[in-house]
């Protein structure tokens, strides 16, 4: 099993952890959140001390967050060896298979479609089995799907920590599966609430407007009544938090953990 600690700034690398031998580092869920090169320039001299490997996560971007994405593309092909672009947007692997084939691709949790609301829970005891595997299928369960994956060059794919059991027999064998701990995403969105947050006027604002980087600075606890486990948004994004490990992990192709010291940007 390999174990690998994904941060989405350099100020974390203060806490890597030892066991890890792999370092996941940029933004997953948005663009104005993609490092800078100098950030890149930090994690190497960090990894290459350290004999560590490197993934650069990636968001779903518009043309202007793939156009960043280009320079660091262009900087980890020249300065990393075997290094790996974690995709969660099509446009994205599009770039990295015309222009960088150097850099091995993955596919991201925001591509692998799973059920991910939590009020699932309290429902898993009283469905039928049936049920209960609809619920634990995601898109990789579809034959053709694997097969287009495989004719873009992906060889790995990554998934949540869902609440209900994730069903050995529901994942491909022949892929890699990376799982990621313990924070798991349930939505996202470029409509950001955390984004210009801390000014009065924009109370009613919603939309895709100026920020200033508040979700650097806050969390946000959401609970209620019909939400069997608090909610976290950070920035345009919603989480739940998943700590134990699946009790059939072994009988999965699930390889590698991906470790989140913190909640991703």
């Amino acid at each position: 099993m390999e174990f690998c600690f994904y941060i989405s700034k350099t100020d974390l690398l203060s806490k890597f952890d030892e066991s890890c031998n792999r370092i996941y580092f940029g933004a997953e869920f948005c663009e104005r959140l993609i490092p800078e090169v100098q950030d890149i320039e930090k994690v190497k001299e960090f990894t290459l001390l350290r004999g560590l490997e490197f993934s650069l996560m990636t968001p779903y971007c518009t043309d202007n967050g793939i156009e960043k994405l280009k320079k660091l593309f262009t900087f980890i092909a020249a300065n990393f060896d075997r290094a790996e672009v974690i995709v969660n947007d099509w446009g994205v692997l599009r770039v990295l298979k015309e222009s960088f084939p150097a850099l091995t691709p993955v596919l991201g949790r925001l591509m692998t479609k799973m059920k991910r609301d939590p009020r699932l829970i309290p429902l898993l005891p009283v469905i039928n089995q049936g049920s209960r595997d609809y619920y634990s299928s995601t898109n990789l369960n579809l034959p053709w799907y694997r097969k287009f994956l495989h004719v873009q060059g992906i060889r790995r794919v990554e998934l949540d920590n869902p609440y209900q059991k994730i069903i050995s027999e529901n994942l491909p064998k022949d892929l890699n599966i990376s799982l990621y701990m313990p924070f798991a995403y349930i939505s996202t969105t470029r409509f950001c609430l955390a984004a210009g947050c801390e000014k009065e006027e924009n109370e009613f604002k919603a939309g895709i407007i100026p920020c200033s980087r508040e979700c650097n600075n806050y969390t946000f606890l959401l609970q209620s009544p019909g939400m069997p486990v608090p909610l976290i948004r950070r920035g345009n994004t919603i989480f739940m938090k998943k700590d134990s490990v699946p009790d059939n992990l072994s009988e999965c192709s699930i390889d590698r953990i991906v470790l989140q010291p913190e909640i991703p940007l």
